[in-house]
């Protein structure tokens, strides 16, 4: 492992003033080191993302990558959110 991780939830439209609150998981032996970027750049550690009354420019692409630090491999998977 880790496996590939999944997003929760994966809608990619939101409206201006909503929270964004995802979630990744991953099955990992030992339990995975989680971390979120935001088109390309560090965002946070840890397996949930949240952001509350996002505007048009949290716009982008999120991805949650996880890695384990018994095997060094580390994996992400990315989705795209888009704010009216």
């Amino acid at each position: 492992g880790p496996d590939l991780p999944r997003i929760y939830p994966s809608f990619t439209y939101y409206r201006s003033g909503e929270n964004l609150d995802l979630s990744c998981f991953t099955e990992s032996n030992p339990p995975a080191e989680y971390f979120w970027t935001i088109n390309g750049k560090f965002q946070q550690s840890g397996q949930k993302l949240f952001i509350p009354q996002i505007t048009r420019n949290h716009s982008g692409l999120y991805a949650c990558s996880v890695h384990n630090s018994a095997t060094g491999k580390e994996i992400s998977k990315s989705m795209t959110v888009k704010v009216s």
